[in-house]
């Protein structure tokens, strides 16, 4: 299983806490006792800037890579715990795509059959963890309903897509538990102060002050901001 967190505002001391929040309860998560060490990265999105970032190593043992400043901003970091499977920083989340319809970022917590919906997909399986599945599915079909049909454990979801022709960068979370798994630890939980936070739960039962109030059910946006883009002409 996994820990994650998505922020949606303007403050680089608001998102600090969260990234600081994360290392904390991935190397000893509060409501299991266990460390989340598979690897970790994260996406980051200015107006002028879009930041991505992997690794293989646990973030509780890392320095994160970026420099933040107060402007307006999409962020997602992931902390990874692989329960079986493949382990690198080509697994970590976020993972990125890009088609037709623009670039797209996914991170996710919980089990999906990877194996029945591979096979839905006409694809082969070997090589690819669940959430690499899962991810291509959406971004092929944008069919979250049937998803849920494929999970085993949760689908928690933050997704981002760099829409290519608006130039808006927009965010979404889903927090979808099948129910024999409903309880605490697969829960998300949303806080607005100083912008929008979306996380994991574990990090509100390890740091003071963060809301407990889960997020509402659904596919659901939480902002969008413009990516600076423009279009030049070859001159010879």
């Amino acid at each position: 299983m996994c820990r994650m967190l998505a922020y949606f505002g303007s403050s680089s001391r608001r998102l600090n806490e969260l990234i600081s929040c994360l290392k904390l309860a991935s190397e000893r998560d509060p409501l299991n006792g266990k460390s989340h060490d598979s690897g970790w990265g994260y996406v980051l999105i200015k107006k002028d800037s879009i930041s991505y970032y992997r690794s293989g190593k646990p973030i509780f043992k890392e320095t994160i890579p970026v420099f933040l400043d107060d402007d307006n901003m999409i962020a997602v970091f992931h902390a990874r715990k692989a329960t079986t499977g493949l382990v690198g920083p080509q697994f970590s989340h976020p993972y990125m795509e890009a088609n037709d319809s623009g670039t797209h970022f996914f991170a996710h917590n919980g089990t999906v059959n990877k194996r029945k919906l591979a096979q839905k997909m006409g694809i082969n399986d070997d090589g690819f963890v669940d959430s690499e599945i899962a991810f291509k599915y959406l971004t092929s079909t944008g069919d979250i309903d049937t998803l849920k049909e494929y999970t085993d454990t949760a689908l928690n979801l933050f997704y981002v897509k760099v829409d290519r022709h608006t130039q808006e960068a927009e965010l979404r979370y889903l927090n979808y538990v099948t129910p024999q798994h409903d309880r605490p630890y697969y829960h998300l939980y949303i806080d607005t102060s100083d912008g929008i936070a979306v996380y994991s739960s574990s990090l509100a039962y390890l740091c003071k002050g963060l809301s407990r109030e889960r997020v509402q059910i659904g596919f659901n946006l939480v902002g969008k901001i413009k990516v600076m883009g423009s279009e030049r002409e070859l001159v010879v």
